[in-house]
């Protein structure tokens, strides 16, 4: 049985298999989390992978039980109080996240300095949220409001990177407002938002976001994050990243705000 009080650093390559499927990780990281020292813990990266390759696969194969929920899949981790450092890849296997999920993240892990999640959504870059217009409708992909809820609760991070932000749901103006000033003090230097590079061309329907809202929401996030450092080609992803792109959206906030 594992027994580790005075691990720092931990790496978990996890494997979706017919043998091991999302429903069985909240049990793996229970038992990892009992194993370990919450205070001692400080770097955590979780890489996932798989067979299903695509959104049609787990339709016609292994369904529900393919996507992973972030929900349930953190929920024992987020008792990892000083966790400063934490990373989710899962460019094939499908994962399902919502604003919700990021918010409770954020909250919980308070010392952050650096979050990066580069994942397939579950929600896939083309699909469109239910009209808004009940207030009864929850978006697919994660929105923009995930900015605000880092900004909110971890104070101290420096590098954030997010899965496909959706940029329709809920518009800059619809963003939670900030007061004169809030933010001036925010270190955040880089914010990369990211989509798997096989799904580039289905997320270019986003990139239909007209100028006026591509500049309202690069001046929130500005606002946000006033440090970032936007050099030349930042909108494109670093090599290390080349199964990654940034979404046309997402290109034409960041084009928008170097002019800032």
């Amino acid at each position: 049985m594992l027994d580790a009080p005075s691990l720092q650093s931990a790496t978990l390559n996890i494997h979706l298999s017919e043998t091991f499927l999302p429903p069985e990780y909240a049990a793996l990281f229970a038992t990892f989390v009992h194993a370990i020292s919450s205070a001692a813990l400080a770097k955590l990266a979780l890489n996932i992978s798989g067979r299903v390759a695509s959104h049609g696969d787990a339709v016609e194969t292994l369904s529900l039980p393919s996507i992973v929920a972030l929900g349930p899949m953190l929920e024992s981790l987020l008792a990892l109080r000083n966790l400063r450092s934490f990373t989710l890849c899962s460019p094939i296997v499908l994962v399902r996240v919502t604003d919700e999920e990021l918010e409770r993240a954020a909250r919980n892990w308070p010392l952050l300095v650096g979050f990066a999640m580069t994942v397939n959504l579950s929600g896939g870059p083309s699909s469109r949220p239910h009209s808004n217009g009940t207030g009864n409708s929850k978006p697919r992909v994660p929105t923009t409001r995930a900015l605000y809820f880092f900004w909110r609760y971890c104070p101290a991070l420096r590098k954030l990177v997010l899965p496909l932000l959706d940029v329709v749901y809920v518009a800059a103006r619809d963003l939670p407002p900030l007061a004169p000033g809030a933010g001036a003090t925010h270190p955040l230097s880089e914010l990369r938002v990211l989509v798997a590079e096989r799904e580039r061309d289905k997320s270019e329907g986003q990139g239909e976001l007209p100028d006026g809202e591509a500049r309202a929401l690069a001046a929130y996030v500005h606002r946000l994050f006033p440090e970032l450092v936007l050099e030349e080609g930042y909108h494109q992803p670093p090599k290390e990243q080349g199964a990654w792109c940034v979404p046309l959206a997402w290109r034409k906030v960041f084009a928008c705000l170097e002019d800032l």
